[in-house]
C-alpha cells in the first residue's frame, strides 16, 4: 500500500515536471521575461526531483561538466576584476550555464522529447503569425480616402514594420531568427515519402512561413545560417527521395534569396561594402565601417587590446564592458562607444573576458557536440550547432539571458541521449 502511494506520487511528480519543461519550451519564443519565470519553475521542480525522487545528481557528462566549468572560469575572473557590480550581474546572468545542466533532467523518453520539439515548433509559428499580424495592423494608414496598406514607411527604422527590430519586438532579431531556424530544422521531414498528404502540406506551409520570418528578421547571421541549413536539408532530402522536383524548389529559393539580399536595406550593406573595396571608394568604405559594418573595426581593435598575460586569462568579466569602452575611445570607434556595444562576436567576447583558457572551454563544448552529431548521425544536433556557431561569429549570444538559455537548454537536450552518464548519488 505504502509502495503503491509512493509510486503514484513519483509518477505524478514526473508528469508535472515534464509539463514544466513543456511550458519552458513554449515560452522561449514568446519572450525572455516569460521564459525566465518558466525556467525558475522548472529549476525548482528539478531541484525537488534531485533531492526527493532521483536522490542523485542528474548530470555528470562532458557537455554538462564543461558548461559548468565555463561558468566557474567566469566566476574566478571576478578575482581580477575591479568592477564587482557589473561582474556579479554578469555572473548571475550566466548562472544558467551551471543550473540547467545541474537541475534539469533530460533523461526522458524519446516520445516526450518529440513532444517538446513539437511544442517549440508550434510556439514559434504562433509567435511569428502574431508578429506579422501586428506589423500588418501597424502598416495600415487611416485617411479620409479609406484604409491604405503601406508596407514601406520612411518614419520607421529600416523603412518597414516588417523588418528587423520593429517586426519582432521585444526579441532581438538575431535571437528570434535562431528560434525560427531551429523550428525549420525540427519541422523539416527526414523521410518525405513516408508522410501523409496532410503532414506534407503542413511541412511545406510551415517551412515557407518560417523561412519568410528569417528573411524579414533581416539578421545577417540568421540569413547566412538559413542559406546553409536549407541547402543541407534539401540536399539530404533529394538524395533520400530521388525527388528532383525539389531541385526546382531549391532554384526558386536561391533566386528569392539573392533578390532579397540585394534589396533588403540591412543585408545589401554587405554587397555595398564589398563593392566599395573593389571599386576603391574610400569614402563609402569608411562610412560603412563606421556604421553597419562596424563589427570589422570592433573585432580588430579588441583583439589587439591585450597586454601581457591578459590574452591567457582575459580582462575579467567585471571589467569587460568598461575596457571595451576605453578601447573604442582610443580607436575612435565613436558609434560603438556611444551605443556601448559589445564585441558582436561570442568567440572574441569570451576571449576578451576570460582569455584563451575560457575560449578553449567554449570551443571544446561546441567541437565535442559536433563530434557527437557526426558519430551518431544526428542531423538535428548538427544543424543546431551550425546555427549556434554562425551566430556566435556575429553576435555575443551569451551576453543576453535569452541567448544563454537557448544555447544551454538545447545543447544539453540534443546531446543527452548520446552521452554515457555516471551519476553521483546522495548519501541518505
Amino acid at each position: 500500500m505504502v509502495l503503491s502511494v509512493i509510486n503514484r506520487v513519483s509518477f505524478n511528480f514526473q508528469k508535472i515536471y515534464f509539463y514544466s519543461l513543456c511550458i519552458l519550451v513554449a515560452s522561449i519564443p514568446l519572450g525572455f521575461r516569460l521564459s525566465l519565470y518558466a525556467l525558475g519553475f522548472s529549476l525548482l521542480l528539478g531541484l525537488a526531483n534531485v533531492i526527493f525522487v532521483e536522490k542523485r545528481l542528474v548530470f555528470n557528462n562532458k557537455i554538462s561538466n564543461s558548461l559548468a566549468f565555463l561558468w566557474v572560469i567566469y566566476l574566478l575572473s571576478l578575482l581580477y576584476s575591479s568592477n564587482m557590480n557589473y561582474g556579479i550581474k554578469s555572473i548571475v546572468q550566466l548562472i544558467q550555464l551551471l543550473l540547467i545542466p545541474f537541475l534539469l533532467n533530460f533523461s526522458i523518453p524519446d516520445k516526450n522529447i518529440s513532444r517538446l520539439k513539437d511544442i517549440f515548433i508550434v510556439s514559434v509559428i504562433v509567435s511569428l503569425l502574431f508578429f506579422i499580424g501586428r506589423a500588418f495592423i501597424n502598416s495600415l494608414v487611416f485617411s479620409s480616402d479609406g484604409i491604405v496598406f503601406n508596407f514601406y514607411n520612411e518614419n520607421v527604422p529600416y523603412g518597414s514594420y516588417f523588418y528587423y527590430t520593429e517586426l519582432v519586438k521585444p526579441h532581438h532579431p538575431s535571437y528570434y531568427a535562431m528560434y525560427l531556424l531551429l523550428a525549420i530544422v525540427l519541422v523539416f521531414p527526414q523521410k518525405w515519402t513516408e508522410l501523409t498528404i496532410e503532414r506534407k502540406v503542413f511541412s511545406v506551409v510551415s517551412i515557407s512561413l518560417l523561412i519568410l520570418g528569417v528573411f524579414l528578421c533581416s539578421s545577417r547571421a540568421g540569413i547566412l545560417s538559413a542559406i546553409i541549413i536549407i541547402f543541407i536539408l534539401f540536399f539530404k532530402l533529394i538524395r533520400k527521395s530521388n525527388n528532383y522536383y525539389l531541385s526546382i524548389i531549391i532554384l526558386i529559393f536561391t533566386a528569392f534569396a539573392l533578390y532579397y539580399l540585394i534589396t533588403n536595406p540591412r543585408i545589401n550593406t554587405i554587397y555595398r561594402y564589398i563593392n566599395s573595396l573593389y571599386q576603391g571608394e574610400k569614402e563609402q568604405q569608411i562610412y560603412l565601417e563606421s556604421t553597419t559594418m562596424m563589427r570589422l573595426k570592433i573585432w580588430s581593435a579588441l583583439i589587439k587590446d591585450f597586454e601581457g598575460y591578459e590574452i591567457i586569462i582575459g580582462k575579467g568579466i567585471g571589467d569587460t564592458k568598461q575596457d571595451m569602452m576605453e578601447c573604442y575611445k582610443r580607436e575612435g570607434i565613436t558609434f560603438a562607444l556611444d551605443e556601448k556595444l559589445n564585441a558582436h562576436n561570442q568567440y572574441i567576447q569570451t576571449l576578451y573576458a576570460v582569455g584563451l583558457f575560457g575560449l578553449a572551454v567554449l570551443l571544446y563544448i561546441i567541437s565535442y557536440a559536433f563530434w557527437l552529431s557526426f558519430k551518431y548521425r544526428n542531423l538535428v544536433l548538427f544543424l543546431f550547432l551550425v546555427i549556434i556557431s554562425v551566430n556566435f561569429m556575429f553576435e555575443s549570444v551569451l551576453e543576453r539571458g535569452a541567448g544563454v538559455m537557448f544555447f544551454v537548454f538545447f545543447i544539453v537536450l540534443f546531446t543527452e541521449k548520446h552521452i554515457e552518464r555516471s551519476s553521483s548519488s546522495f548519501k541518505s
